[in-house]
């Protein structure tokens, strides 16, 4: 009865502390014609990031606004999520993929939902992220 009980409480904490985003992302190609991404947001870790949005497949000309929803039940190692969003684009002079990690904001462990809105100019990335070799797993 005692180990039922011990797993009914951890249950109903790890439901209590489940946060729920919504990324509303604007993307940019300053170039002409269209252009295609994949976008997935995560929650990076020291060991292996935390997927928090499925890895999904966009066409755009110019710009897109989208929504992409997930789910995180707590980071294990603090009081805080280290969000950051991975794109692999084609939006470059020779129409050649590039992957890229967008970091976000931090933001604080909690019950319910988290809105986070950002926009990014995928032709124009230096400074703002890391550009890397990794692919979607």
């Amino acid at each position: 009865m005692h180990k039922i009980c011990a797993l009914l409480l951890i249950s109903a904490i790890s439901i209590v502390s489940t946060t729920t985003f919504l990324f509303g992302v604007e993307v940019i190609c300053q170039l002409d014609g269209v252009f295609r991404f994949n976008v997935q947001h995560m929650e990076d870790d020291t060991i292996g990031d935390d997927k928090i949005t499925s890895n999904d497949e966009f066409l755009a000309r110019n710009k897109l606004f989208f929504y992409q929803t997930g789910y995180q039940n707590g980071d294990g190692f603090g009081n805080e999520y280290e969000l950051s969003a991975k794109f692999s684009h084609n939006c470059t002079n020779n129409g050649q993929w590039l992957n890229y990690r967008h970091y976000l904001r931090d933001t604080p462990i909690k019950n319910g939902l988290e809105y986070v809105e950002y926009s990014l100019d995928l032709y124009n990335l230096e400074g703002k992220g890391r550009v890397g070799d990794w692919k979607f797993q």
